[in-house]
């Protein structure tokens, strides 16, 4: 070949190679430019340009919708979502996000626009993705002080960039369940299955006694578990018992850290009656702070055995 004719063809290879290079980077870039544009119109970032990890979340469930049944379906949960957060907006301003999230969600499975099956897969990446801090078995919003540990924030293109980045390694079949995003193992006190608890001291039988200590603020993660919320929508304390207890309790108190009893929950229900997942609600006369420290939630079940979940601190939330 001729020096001419050789330049002339390398010239040729290049410029199909640019293009092809081109394409890629620019189909990379719109699939980007998709993800972040789904999840900001999600999102309001607050005066800092902050988001928290449960407003991450609800975004994230509304991304993942679209991505994988499409726009229409989409839409449905943003409409349905936005709806439960005007349900869920305390006297005070607050919004239950994460509640609008999962309240959302579970009606799109009971509308038929989702499966059980996909909202759990569904819920599982966006809760992996939603993680902001180091503390991935829980979602916590930015109310608080600032060394409260239930306080969980980003800067916003930072926030969408780690998600991006998580969501990204779960489409490539990358296992994340039991591992955090540095390589570490996941606390083995941390429970990963709806139902297990933590630091279990019986194996459940009859008339038996278990005691759940919580991993900091941690006490299984799940989305029907427990929950411990020291201010509820109507004020004082409130409840959540995972729904794996559904119609079996009999009643729930609270007793000081010498085993006194200071209070007997009443019961007020299920949220949502037809909600996969119900969980009772058991409802308190004074916020949780009001309580005193290394207060016990003693739940007692109807085949007399009971369940005594540790609480340090009721001034935050156990989840």
């Amino acid at each position: 070949m001729d020096p001419v004719t050789g330049m002339v063809a390398l010239k040729a290879i290049q410029g199909v190679t640019d293009a092809v290079t081109t394409t890629e980077t620019t189909q990379s870039t719109s699939q980007d430019g998709d993800f972040d544009a789904l999840l900001k119109s999600m999102l309001t970032p607050d005066a800092a340009n902050n988001i928290n990890e449960e407003e991450l979340f609800a975004s994230l469930l509304h991304e993942r919708i679209s991505t994988t049944k499409g726009a229409e379906a989409a839409e449905q949960f943003k409409s349905i979502f936005e709806s439960k957060k005007q349900a869920l907006t305390r006297p005070d301003g607050v919004v239950l996000v994460e509640d609008a999230a999962n309240e959302a969600l579970s009606a799109m499975v009971e509308q038929g626009a989702l499966s059980a099956e996909e909202a759990d897969k569904l819920y599982s990446d966006a809760f992996q993705a939603a993680q902001l801090d180091d503390n991935h078995t829980a979602l916590y919003d930015s109310r608080g002080s600032a060394t409260d540990p239930t306080i969980a924030v980003m800067e916003l293109e930072a926030a969408l960039l780690h998600a991006r980045s998580i969501i990204e390694q779960i489409e490539s079949g990358a296992d994340l369940s039991t591992d955090n995003p540095d390589g570490t193992e996941s606390s083995p006190d941390v429970a990963l299955v709806p139902g297990e608890e933590v630091g279990s001291t019986e194996t459940g039988d009859v008339g038996a006694s278990e005691e759940i200590v919580p991993d900091g603020t941690s006490v299984d993660g799940e989305k029907r578990g427990f929950v411990f919320k020291p201010e509820s929508d109507k004020g004082p304390l409130v409840v959540l018992l995972p729904a794996t207890m559904a119609d079996q309790v009999m009643n729930v108190v609270l007793k000081d850290s010498n085993g006194n009893e200071i209070e007997q929950g009443v019961s007020s229900g299920y949220a949502n009656p037809d909600d996969i997942g119900e969980r009772e609600h058991f409802r308190f006369s004074r916020p949780g702070g009001e309580y005193p420290q290394d207060l016990v939630v003693e739940v007692t079940l109807q085949d007399g055995s009971t369940k005594q979940y540790h609480i340090p601190d009721p001034s935050l939330r156990y989840d």
